[in-house]
């Protein structure tokens, strides 16, 4: 299901906060305090989320591209009212329809990168390990679209390491039935030139519904690669 802020934030990312708790009412640890749970809502509202989770940048820098690539791909335009939790951006149709937007991102692990670049000469994601992560968290975010406070929800994959155009010519042909699981669109986004730096602008494609299922092409300035 990608990186969620609620899944996320745990253990040492809150680390700095509960030492500055403990500093501020000299709590020793396993002594137990009394705390209101206003106080602790306030508290944890002046941090800044993104400094215990840099994870969630990325998530939210993900999530506007894909906004601003939509029209291309849909010829319709989704106006972002607030980055959330459950789903994880809350948007709004032309006609003020609320839509949830669910990110999840696919890419190696650290270790298995490093890994196969040295044993394989390998700097991107095979094709076919991609497709099954892509269908292990398709699965796995329908469980919890139930959870979600949008009816109509679009489900964000975002690509950051795996050849775009090869990924979606395989997953055009393979990932099929997927109007079963509950998702009202379900999106490819090609993020790996664009944190490489060579383009600007996100290409698409829909997994979800038929009619998407072509790649969308960025604008003509943006064509060529920078650099």
């Amino acid at each position: 299901m990608g990186y969620h802020a609620h899944n996320e934030v745990r253990g040492p990312h809150w680390s700095a906060p509960l030492k500055w708790l403990r500093s501020e009412y000299r709590i020793w640890l396993f002594r137990p305090i009394r705390i209101s749970a206003s106080y602790i809502t306030d508290f944890l509202k002046e941090f800044d989320l993104a400094e215990f989770y840099p994870g969630i940048e990325e998530e939210q820098d993900d999530i506007l591209a894909f906004l601003e690539a939509y029209p291309r791909a849909t010829g319709e335009r989704l106006e972002l009212v607030e980055l959330r939790d459950k789903p994880d951006a809350l948007c709004r149709k032309q006609d003020g329809t609320p839509v949830g937007v669910e990110h999840t991102r696919i890419r190696r692990s650290p270790d298995v990168a490093l890994w196969e670049s040295i044993v394989d000469r390998r700097d991107e994601m095979d094709v076919l390990a991609a497709l099954e992560e892509i269908e292990r968290l398709v699965v796995k975010k329908a469980e919890r679209r139930q959870n979600y406070s949008t009816s109509l929800n679009i489900l964000l994959i975002a690509v950051y390491e795996t050849d775009f155009d090869i990924l979606t010519s395989v997953a055009s042909t393979t990932m099929l039935g997927l109007e079963d699981l509950g998702f009202d669109e379900i999106w490819l986004g090609d993020y790996l030139r664009i944190r490489e730096g060579a383009h600007r602008e996100l290409r698409l494609f829909g997994l979800h519904p038929a009619e998407y299922r072509v790649i969308t092409e960025r604008s003509m300035w943006d064509q060529k690669p920078y650099g």
